[in-house]
């Protein structure tokens, strides 16, 4: 079996790299740098590429907007969900309104976190803007949370 060319200059740079050698280290990594990505980059665009042909509009439309935004949208539906039975049995028309207003507001909240969240995943790097962003959603939703155990709590009283 022969040794090519490549592998005689790499195999020496491997040895000392194991031993702790930083400066035969980076040779490695300056002469594989561009093969590793190349190769990287073709499996990765690949992948995408059958995935993306092969997937359905619904599917297309997930992999534009990512988890986060597929998240927010599971919430919207436990949010619409969620506020129904308090929305149907409210005495008043006032209340009514207001669990309807906390609702819509509930709504706009979580899709409006779900476009940052999924705008800091993509358009940052590093873990800054995701927690950042999940920071102030968290925030929002204690009060969201709060103002809305006030509103179920007239609603109670109402009734008693």
């Amino acid at each position: 079996m022969s040794i090519s060319i490549i592998e005689q200059q790499l195999i020496p740079d491997v040895a000392a790299a194991q031993q702790g050698d930083m400066r035969a280290f980076e040779r490695l990594i300056g002469r594989c740098q561009r093969s590793v990505c190349s190769i990287a980059l073709a499996i990765v665009k690949d992948v995408d590429a059958v995935a993306t042909s092969q997937a359905g509009g619904v599917t297309k439309i997930f992999l534009l907007l990512g988890g986060a935004m597929f998240g927010a949208l599971a919430g919207v539906v436990a949010i619409v969900g969620g506020m129904h039975l308090p929305i149907k049995h409210a005495n008043s028309p006032e209340l009514k309104q207001q669990l309807i207003a906390l609702r819509n507001g509930s709504v706009i909240w979580v899709l409006l976190f779900g476009l940052l969240l999924t705008a800091a995943y993509e358009l940052t790097q590093g873990a800054w803007a995701p927690i950042t962003v999940f920071s102030l959603f968290c925030l929002g939703l204690a009060g969201v949370i709060v103002l809305r155990r006030v509103l179920l709590r007239k609603l109670a009283n109402k009734r008693q």
